[in-house]
């Protein structure tokens, strides 16, 4: 199946020097000279150190707004729920949502995925938000593959080794491998939905976990805009990334996908941007301890369907032939770039 045109750079991306770009993946330090584990139990020690603002600061910058809201602890809270996913989440792929474990957080009515969330923490205390092109790039096929079987032997997201570039991959790894009956990840109603207004009217009717599991992927897409002067990814640039992995077809027309898929890039676009303006937000008249487990909706409501080929067809990767000329920065940026 031929996948859709790749968008048009953007008229800001920079040439990147392919030297500088291999030598950034391979030697990123962290945090200059300490270890990832020393830093995350650094990190760990000041969080819970509540005297210590300075430190906490390193990692966590206050609003003025939400400490007078009261969110602050809320936040901190988070934080540290977030760093200890980092430590100790897990991820197995293919896994029913329902089996996987789950850290709960302060933002979301049903709990995150402790794997999902570790590795979405790893991506920004290793500076994943500053590479350019990051959820674009493939990483090493071979190191993919390797952490891909480590997770799923239930090896803790911080023991994987990985780049922040491979570290995106596993993260639209895990949608892609997720269990889940057509049309994806969004039902029929929400992909019809057109005008703004219809699209925050459908969201609001979803079940949960699939609610709560979207406004966290929206939320990591706003925090990755937020580096777009060094990563140049836009919430538009998420959502065409994204949105292979979050169809289910099992129709053999390679076209019904591409229409499905172009539908849910649309909505997801738009509906990012409801929840970068704060127009989409949990239901606050319940929290988490008050769900009912009747209105929990699984991804697969039935383990025993015969719809087991409804699987995404992934994104297919650009073959790259090497460029000769000496100024040929730009075609080694993207010769790991995503083709969808």
């Amino acid at each position: 199946m031929s996948g859709l045109p790749a968008p048009p750079p953007s008229e800001d991306l920079e040439e990147t020097d392919p030297n500088l770009l291999t030598n950034r993946v391979a030697t990123e330090s962290y945090h200059d000279e300490t270890s990832p584990n020393q830093y995350q139990n650094e990190v760990l020690e000041k969080l819970n150190n509540p005297t210590d603002t300075a430190n906490i600061n390193i990692v966590y910058n206050e609003d003025e707004d939400e400490v007078k809201n009261g969110s602050h602890n809320n936040d901190n809270d988070d934080m540290k729920l977030s760093m200890e996913c980092m430590q100790t989440g897990i991820l197995p792929f293919g896994t029913f949502y329902e089996d996987l474990t789950f850290v709960s957080l302060s933002q979301y009515l049903h709990g995150i995925p402790t794997g999902l969330e570790g590795l979405k923490r790893r991506l920004i205390e290793q500076d994943g938000l500053n590479f350019e092109g990051i959820f674009r790039l493939r990483g090493k096929e071979i190191n993919l593959q390797t952490a891909k079987e480590q997770l799923n032997s239930n090896k803790s997201v911080s023991l994987i080794e990985v780049t922040p570039i491979e570290i995106a991959q596993l993260i639209k790894a895990f949608y892609r491998s997720l269990p889940c009956d057509e049309p994806g990840y969004l039902p029929q109603s929400l992909l019809d939905a057109q005008s703004e207004d219809d699209i925050k009217q459908h969201f609001n009717l979803l079940s949960e976990p699939r609610k709560s599991l979207l406004l966290w992927t929206f939320d990591l897409w706003i925090k990755i805009e937020e580096y777009k002067p060094k990563n140049k990814m836009t919430l538009q640039s998420m959502a065409i990334v994204f949105s292979p992995n979050m169809v289910r077809s099992t129709n053999p027309n390679p076209m019904v996908f591409l229409e499905l898929q172009k539908k849910v890039q649309r909505v997801i676009h738009d509906a990012a941007k409801l929840r970068k303006a704060n127009n989409l937000i949990s239901d606050p008249n319940y929290t988490q301890s008050q769900l009912d487990q009747n209105s929990i909706i699984p991804f697969k409501k039935d383990r025993n369907s015969s719809n087991e080929g409804a699987s995404s067809q992934g994104p297919k990767y650009a073959q790259y032939t090497p460029n000769n000329n000496d100024n040929n920065g730009l075609a080694e940026f993207f010769k790991n770039c995503v083709i969808l």
